[in-house]
């Protein structure tokens, strides 16, 4: 049996003084925990709460995208290592937010997974090529 865990921690008196603050402040670690960072363990930084609320801004946005075409395709080659001959093609997402510039792919194709199946988001992004 394997028991996982998460846990969002806020130190006194490096966080504020009041006890809802300290609260808000465990849960914005948590959050980075179970969403971002995925660790066993995260100690609430202004860092911290700049990387969650940025994410939460983005998976707020990411159907916008399409809508605003800000998602677009790039097409790479791919080549034989033997012979460097073309051996097929790959059409790879990528985002460029009006609020938030270049996104990663590595961002932002997680979130769209969750707001749409990926089948729907890879055919939208075909039919824009």
């Amino acid at each position: 049996m394997k028991i996982n865990y998460s846990c969002g921690m806020a130190v006194y008196p490096n966080a504020s003084g009041s006890v809802s603050e300290m609260v808000n402040q465990s849960l914005i670690a948590l959050i980075a925990n179970t969403k971002v960072l995925q660790v066993p363990y995260v100690l609430y930084s202004a860092d911290i709460s700049n990387i969650v609320h940025r994410d939460l801004a983005i998976q707020s946005t990411v159907e916008n995208g399409l809508d605003n075409n800000e998602v677009y395709p790039v097409y790479q080659v791919q080549q034989s290592v033997k012979d460097r001959s073309i051996v097929g093609l790959e059409i790879l997402a990528r985002w460029k937010s009006g609020q938030f510039g270049e996104i990663p792919p590595d961002t932002f194709i997680p979130l769209m997974e969750k707001s749409k199946p990926l089948n729907d988001w890879a055919y939208i992004c075909s039919n824009k090529s």
